[in-house]
C-alpha cells in the first residue's frame, strides 16, 4: 500500500481549485440571476396590463380592489428586487476578483512543478555583477508555511559546528532580523585563504508568503602585503582570486543550503 504524503504544495493546489469551483458557481448563479430577471420584466408587463383589462363591477368590486392593493404591493417588491438584481449583474469587478485571483496564483506558484526534493546549483552571468552562483532547494513539508518558516529562522539563530568557519558573536538588534560575525577559512589547492565576514538576515512576513532574506558581507585579509612604490594588478590575477573566493564560498553555502533542506525534512516530513 503506497502511503500518501500531504504537502503544504497539494493544499494549495485545493485552495485554488476551490476558488474556481467558486467562479464557476458564481457564473452559474448569474445565468439564474439573468433569467429570474427576465420573469420579473415580464411580470411587471402583465401587471400594468392587467388592472386596465378588467372591468369591475359592484358585486366584486371590493373582492377585486382587495386583488389590486396586493398586486400592487407585490409589483413593488418586484421593483426592488429587479433593482438589486440589476445592481448585482452590472458589479463585474466581483468576478474580475477572482480572475485576478486565479491568474496571481498561476503567476506566483509553480502549480505545474512536481512535488519532489531538489537542490541545483548553477552559473549565470549577470551584466551587472558579471559570475553570478545561483542554489535553489525545493522541500515539500507537511506543516503550514508559517511552521516552515519557525523551523528555518530556529536554524538560523542555532550556532552550528562547520568546519572550517567560527562565529564570534550572534545578535539580533531589530525584530525578525539576526546578524552574525563570522571567521572562515577558504581552502585552495595551494594556499588557504582566512576571511572575516558578517551575515545579516532577516524575515518579511506577508499574507501569501514569507520571505527569509540573507546578506553577507566579506574582508580578505591584509597580510603579507608589502607597499610598493608601484603597485599594478593584472586582470587575470584579479579574476583568478575572484574565482578563487566565489567558488569556495558557493561550495561552503550548497553545502550549508543541503543541511538545512535535510533538517526540514527531518522535522516536517509526515510517511
Amino acid at each position: 500500500m503506497k502511503k500518501r504524503i500531504k504537502t503544504f504544495a497539494s493544499s494549495s493546489t485545493r485552495q485554488l481549485q476551490r476558488k474556481k469551483a467558486e467562479k464557476q458557481a458564481l457564473c452559474e448563479q448569474i445565468l439564474v440571476l439573468q433569467a429570474q430577471l427576465d420573469l420579473l420584466k415580464r411580470s411587471k408587463n402583465t401587471t400594468l396590463t392587467g388592472p386596465q383589462r378588467a372591468a369591475p363591477s359592484r358585486a366584486n368590486g371590493g373582492a377585486k380592489s382587495e386583488w389590486y392593493a396586493q398586486a400592487v404591493t407585490q409589483f413593488a417588491n418586484q421593483q426592488h428586487t429587479t433593482r438589486a438584481l440589476r445592481t448585482i449583474l452590472q458589479r463585474r469587478t466581483v468576478l474580475d476578483r477572482v480572475d485576478n485571483l486565479y491568474i496571481d496564483s498561476e503567476a506566483e506558484f509553480g502549480w505545474g512543478l512536481p512535488c519532489m526534493v531538489t537542490s541545483k546549483m548553477n552559473v549565470n552571468c549577470n551584466t551587472q555583477y558579471g559570475k553570478v552562483i545561483e542554489i535553489e532547494t525545493v522541500t515539500p513539508v507537511s506543516c503550514s508555511i508559517q511552521e516552515a518558516s519557525a523551523l528555518l529562522w530556529k536554524d538560523l539563530k542555532t550556532i552550528h559546528e562547520i568546519p572550517d568557519k567560527r562565529y564570534r558573536y550572534l545578535r539580533g538588534s531589530k525584530p525578525n532580523s539576526l546578524e552574525k560575525n563570522f571567521v572562515m577559512k577558504l581552502r585552495g589547492q595551494h594556499h588557504d585563504i582566512e576571511i572575516n565576514g558578517t551575515h545579516f538576515s532577516r524575515k518579511f512576513e506577508e499574507a501569501r508568503r514569507i520571505v527569509i532574506a540573507k546578506a553577507d558581507t566579506i574582508v580578505l585579509p591584509t597580510f603579507g602585503i608589502r607597499p610598493a612604490a608601484r603597485v599594478s594588478s593584472r586582470p587575470e590575477d584579479v579574476e583568478s582570486a575572484r574565482d578563487f573566493i566565489l567558488n569556495g564560498l558557493s561550495k561552503m553555502m550548497y553545502g550549508c543550503a543541503q543541511k538545512t533542506q535535510g533538517e526540514l525534512i527531518q522535522h516536517t516530513l509526515v510517511i
